[in-house]
């Protein structure tokens, strides 16, 4: 049963680049936050540029980060996926 269990389980490999990546985005999101908090990014037609610009930064992030994982999944060989599935009922 327990082996059973592992093999359902899809197999990622984290990089060096998707650490850096996260905590980049980390890093983004709580400025972003502190920034939206503070509603310092009001004070100058600057900052607001900054601002949005961060924003638009985070949502380019998320999309990579989600066009990642889509990657990924695709790339799953068939056999993992009929694996998931069990037996069909119509064999004998």
């Amino acid at each position: 049963m327990e082996h059973a269990r592992k093999q359902q389980v899809p197999k990622a490999t984290i990089t060096s680049f998707d650490t850096t990546a996260l905590t980049e985005f980390d890093q983004k999101t709580t400025l972003f936050e502190t920034m939206t908090k503070s509603k310092s990014f009001n004070k100058s037609p600057k900052q607001r540029a900054l601002y949005h610009a961060l924003m638009g930064s985070i949502l380019e992030d998320e999309d990579a980060m989600d066009e990642g994982v889509a990657n990924k999944l695709k790339k799953r060989k068939p056999d993992d996926a009929d694996k998931d599935e069990g037996p069909s009922a119509g064999s004998n």
